[in-house]
């Protein structure tokens, strides 16, 4: 029995916080406590005490790195559900500042033939794989609305597969939201409409500088009303909202916040996600605007990460749920068998960033598929990170893959995530 490695621990006066990852359970012990079991010692612990730290995997019994493998395996090996996602075009109608889709070729848009042939894949896809009971269908992109018709025309055809196959179908659009008007927002609500992920990075005057049409002109009205009508009309309860966070709108964060809190319709409507924008590679040639961007603008200092997780605390306050663990991918769609996005050409890809990157692809609707190659990855990575002994593995999962195959070596985030996630974790223990 012995001490697990995947804990965070932070000093509070004469007690140590500590976070189980893997569980995501915080206790407080004293100082003393904490270091006989650290070295351990369990004599002064009573036996009632010891079983619960047991449960809650603080103390361990046994190979713990063959035992997170076996857990992180249960879940890639889950095969009742299947994730779905489609990129009608990679052509997109903002000009983002930061955007990680740089160098791809924006010309492509799905003909009808290659509809025909993604719905043809799916059917026999269900065939073959009899015990997906849930299908999560999510338009992705470049932007996905600029593809209206062949939205429409994938959630009637596989919407007609999945009851033949008595699969349950979800939908999901992820869309910088300036197309997304109400008869396409009640074509979606029409088939179980499951989330909607939208972008605003602050108030009018901080989203329109980074998120512009590629016209300039601003894109926060038209986005704001957008989302408004979501919830008015009932097609969804909430809408997932990202904000990406950086130098250049820190200080800005908190009064939108405040903004959404407050507003009659978004008040309780808002499930919210504060990310961070990171140096995502471009390809073809091209840096991406992530990697430009983030040079002069990026979280780099302690004061930045301080202010961060005060704009997370500030968030909670106000009621917006906030997860306890930052992560950067250890339950991504890259790791699971059944998850894939197929682009307009036909392409299909494991990793949403992968798109229009034709090298990543690991075939076509109409000629097979082969992931080895990234499962071996994502398993080397994970093997790794566990042999080093870090802590964060449940959070990191070996890290991105994205990241380690654009970057390799010098993707690891190990002082960002510690540091966000022991502030986290004391905002727990609060």
């Amino acid at each position: 029995m012995k001490l697990s490695k995947f804990i965070l621990e932070q000093s509070q006066g004469d007690k140590v916080v500590l976070k189980q990852l893997l569980t995501g359970t915080v206790i407080s012990l004293s100082e003393t406590d904490y270091r006989e079991i650290a070295s351990g010692d369990f004599s002064r612990l009573d036996a009632d005490v010891v079983a619960d730290l047991l449960d809650c995997k603080f103390l361990i019994e046994g190979d713990e790195n063959e035992q997170f493998k076996q857990e992180f395996a249960s879940w890639w090996q889950q095969t009742n559900f299947m994730t779905l996602f489609i990129a009608p075009t990679n052509n997109c109608n903002f000009d983002c500042v930061y955007c990680y889709e740089d160098g791809i070729d924006r010309s492509l848009t799905m003909s009808d033939l290659t509809v025909n042939k993604v719905i043809d894949w799916v059917r026999t896809y269900l065939v073959i794989n009899k015990g997906i009971e849930v299908l999560d269908l999510i338009f992705h992109g470049g932007e996905p609305t600029l593809h209206k018709k062949v939205i429409r025309k994938f959630l009637v055809c596989i919407a007609a597969i999945c009851e033949s196959h008595q699969v349950r179908l979800i939908t999901s659009i992820v869309t910088n939201g300036a197309l997304l008007d109400d008869s396409l927002a009640s074509l979606l609500a029409q088939y179980n409409l499951h989330r909607v992920q939208l972008t605003l990075d602050g108030f009018r005057e901080v989203h329109d500088v980074r998120r512009p049409f590629k016209n300039g002109k601003g894109s926060y009205d038209i986005i704001l009303a957008n989302m408004k009508n979501l919830l008015e009309k009932n097609y969804l309860d909430e809408v997932f909202l990202r904000v990406n966070i950086d130098e250049g709108n820190l200080d800005s964060v908190v009064d939108f916040l405040l903004f959404l809190a407050n507003d009659p319709v978004l008040a309780g409507g808002i499930r919210l996600s504060l990310g961070v924008v990171t140096p995502t590679s471009g390809c073809n040639g091209h840096t991406s605007g992530a990697q430009q961007y983030v040079v002069s603008s990026r979280l780099k200092t302690a004061s930045d990460t301080d202010t961060y997780l005060d704009i997370l605390g500030t968030a909670r306050d106000l009621g917006f749920e906030i997860t306890d663990e930052f992560m950067v991918g250890p339950w991504c769609a890259a790791r699971h068998p059944h998850a894939w996005l197929i682009g307009p050409l036909g392409e299909v890809y494991k990793c949403a960033g992968d798109l229009g990157r034709h090298e990543r692809s690991v075939g076509t609707v109409d000629g097979g598929t082969d992931a080895s190659g990234l499962y071996a990855l994502s398993e080397g990575r994970l093997d790794g990170c566990l042999q080093s002994d870090c802590a964060l593995v449940p959070v990191c999962g070996g890290g991105c893959l994205f990241d380690h195959r654009s970057e390799p070596g010098s993707a690891c985030r190990k002082e960002f995530l510690t540091a966000i996630n022991c502030g986290l974790m004391m905002n727990q223990a609060k």
